[in-house]
């Protein structure tokens, strides 16, 4: 059965998006962890933990979505890779911890446990939509 042209088009519209944002928020967190420090994450006691987890919870849901498995699409690139990309994000959230010493930022280690504990979230809420995923056959 071939898929309609319309269809296609949406499809690979949905891919591209799902693409910038994985990229996007790579990108983001990059400028926001190595450029000058957001006023915002003095806003309360542990708004800068909540920021890390919010933007390394961010990177592996759309690096899950894009890359290795999305409802209505199925297996991505790198399909069977979640964990790898869970891994891959906590590394990145270490080495930008690193890289913050070199650019004078404060960095700390309990930047880094929020960096994991987001990417542990990215992980979660990704598993929840896959678990509740009635589109894509198995």
């Amino acid at each position: 059965m071939q898929v309609p042209r319309s269809n296609r088009r949406q499809s690979a519209l949905v891919e591209a998006a799902f693409w910038i944002a994985a990229f996007g928020t790579l990108v983001l967190t990059f400028v926001f962890s190595l450029g000058p420090a957001p006023s915002a994450l003095n806003g309360f006691p542990i708004a800068d933990k909540i920021f890390h987890a919010s933007a390394y919870g961010a990177i592996t849901l759309t690096w899950l979505l894009a890359a290795v498995w999305r409802p209505g699409r199925g297996g991505g690139v790198i399909a069977g890779d979640a964990l790898g990309v869970v891994v891959a994000a906590i590394l990145l959230g270490s080495a930008v911890e690193v890289a913050q010493h070199f650019v004078y930022r404060d960095a700390q280690v309990l930047d880094a446990v929020a960096d994991a504990v987001g990417a542990a979230a990215g992980l979660a809420v990704w598993g929840l939509v896959r678990a509740l995923d009635r589109t894509t056959p198995p």
